[in-house]
């Protein structure tokens, strides 16, 4: 069911300090003082006269390695006279949210505490406020840090706790202080981008019921440069049960947050994760800013240089899906994924105790002729698509391809090819202007994740392979099967997208592992002829892949970074969707 946002949304919000802050001692008046603040503007004359320096931007803009500081210079660079002009033109619109970041200190050493909090202090959108819980820091350094830094803006506000509560406790104390109608999270040692809010308030002032929004990030390194960007699809419910790829920047409306209970300290250390898994359930419209708005700091004691100094976060990560599943009725298990960096989760569904109704195609050129045919007779509720020299890898290969099409909005899972040497063949199509579609990574050795772990992980796929891959019947049918324009491959591509138009959502699952060594399995065997079709016929679909970002480069397997794409050239060029 959607969400329902409460009319009386500030005597819910009164209620939230003692729902979720109750140890922190809140009092009902004040939380009744808190919740009357809802809407309110902090007064622009009393904001200090604040802005960044263009070396400042820049030195914001250094990163590590030629291609990442080239790709910095074109797209992850704002110019002082940039930052200007979007701070006029933010002042200037009267129904611009007021966003609520708020961020749990503890022990912070004081450097990062001062950079981070000075990156939200410049950011060029002016309508936010800061909302700081001390989780009862002993350094007297971070202590007079806090004390120095809340003085600077009135913007910001500061509650001390005398006694630690952990990430989520002090979290749910900070939602309790927030008067914005949205809510964006911030760690207290990490960097804003200095038009991060701005992005994501352009988002919400054009989609005002929008539910979450999100941000691309990077990393900031030991000696302040940044690295390694995590460029992420567009909202992908499934992909999400492999892990947390939301994670920062992410902003989400206050009332949803307050409706689900906040942080739960059952899951410290990936109650992002799970508080994601629960506005996932709550059919919500989100949006994906395709910029890099948030930087996460590594350090020695940071989870971003040493993720396996803490173990207990990955075990909360996996009860987290767990718990998923448990809501959602969904019989499977949860491992995380063994030889790559951790926080990745592997869901094995119970497999169902029936094989699939099989198409076998042996010939490309009657490939719509074999698969209608076998949809017209099929009584089965699944029909596996199966091509020439593709054999299932184990026994139970057909039934882990049905598997995930028992789950809501599912109409379609592609499974894993691998060659007989144990290479890569197909691990999730990407579609291309030329139409012709690439598979990522192919030719690399089936133990290589790929970029973002895609080829390791059940995700959600904007294609399937049309020679490995499982259909709902009702769906495949209330589409009309392979189209009549098409006799090969090519007609599977469209009737994906045609799935995708009418509302499913494909998956690739790599656990439906196929073997095959036939070169027809390749996408540049299927004919040029249907593939021209295609590229015309689906031209606005193939122009973007929702689950590939903009700014890796489609013309490669390894989907490098493309340093040469066109710059933005406006605020709503970044391919930013909501779903």
């Amino acid at each position: 069911m959607p969400v329902r946002l409460a009319r009386n949304q500030a005597l819910r919000l009164a209620r939230l300090p003692a729902a979720l802050g109750r140890t922190a001692g809140l009092t009902a008046r004040r939380a009744r003082r808190v919740a009357g603040g809802v809407g309110r503007r902090i007064g622009a004359p009393r904001l200090p006269r604040l802005e960044p320096s263009e070396e400042q931007l820049r030195r914001w803009a250094v990163a590590v390695g030629v291609e990442y500081q080239a790709w910095c210079f074109h797209h992850g660079f704002v110019t002082l006279a940039e930052w200007r002009a979007q701070r006029r033109q933010a002042r200037r619109q009267l129904s611009a949210p007021l966003i609520s970041v708020v961020t749990p200190v503890h022990d912070t050493p004081p450097a990062y505490l001062r950079e981070c909090i000075y990156s939200v202090r410049v950011q060029s959108y002016p309508h936010w406020e800061l909302c700081l819980v001390d989780d009862a820091s002993t350094d007297p350094e971070t202590l007079a840090e806090l004390d120095r830094l809340v003085a600077t803006d009135p913007r910001i506000r500061l509650e001390r706790l005398e006694q630690g509560q952990g990430i989520c406790g002090a979290t749910n104390v900070a939602l309790g202080m927030a008067r914005g109608e949205h809510v964006a999270f911030l760690d207290h040692d990490d960097r804003l981008a200095p038009d991060a809010l701005f992005h994501v308030g352009q988002l919400l002032i054009g989609e005002p019921d929008l539910h979450a929004v999100y941000s691309d990030r990077d990393y900031v390194t030991v000696d302040g440069f940044r690295a390694r960007p995590h460029l992420k699809p567009n909202w992908a419910p499934e992909t999400l049960l492999a892990g947390n790829y939301l994670f920062h920047l992410t902003v989400y409306r206050r009332a949803l947050v307050v409706e689900l209970g906040g942080y739960r300290q059952a899951y410290e250390g990936s109650q992002d994760l799970d508080l994601a898994l629960r506005v996932a359930e709550q059919d919500p419209r989100v949006a994906h800013v395709t910029r890099v708005l948030y930087h996460w700091r590594e350090h020695e004691a940071s989870m971003a240089l040493r993720p396996n100094a803490k173990p207990f976060i990955f075990d909360a990560g996996v009860a987290a899906v767990e718990a998923a599943l448990e809501r959602r009725g969904i019989d499977g298990t949860v491992d995380e994924i063994p030889g790559i960096w951790r926080g990745n989760y592997r869901v094995r569904l119970r497999l169902p105790d029936h094989e699939p109704a099989v198409a076998s195609v042996e010939e490309l050129a009657n490939y719509r002729r074999d698969v209608n045919d076998a949809l017209e007779a099929c009584e089965h509720d699944e029909l596996a698509v199966i091509g020439p020299g593709v054999r299932p890898a184990d026994a139970e290969t057909h039934r882990r391809l049905i598997a995930w099409l028992g789950q809501p909005g599912i109409a379609a899972v592609t499974g894993r090819i691998v060659s007989p040497g144990g290479y890569l063949r197909h691990a999730g199509l990407v579609r291309r202007p030329g139409g012709e579609p690439l598979a990522p990574f192919e030719g690399y050795h089936q133990s290589d994740p790929g970029y973002g772990a895609m080829t390791v992980i059940t995700r959600n796929v904007s294609l399937v392979h049309p020679l490995a891959c499982a259909w709902r019947v009702d769906v495949l049918r209330a589409i009309g099967g392979v189209p009549p324009d098409y006799e090969g491959p090519y007609g599977m591509l469209d009737a994906s997208i045609e799935a995708e138009h009418a509302g499913y959502r494909l998956l690739y699952d790599p656990l439906a592992t196929f073997v095959c060594d036939d070169e027809r399995i390749s996408p540049a065997c299927w004919g040029e002829e249907e593939r021209d079709l295609f590229a015309e016929r689906r031209a606005g679909y193939l122009a973007h892949d929702w689950q590939c970002h903009w700014a890796l480069d489609r013309r490669y397997p390894d989907l490098r970074l493309n340093v040469g794409a066109p710059p933005y050239e406006s605020d709503d060029m970044d391919g930013s969707g909501s779903s």
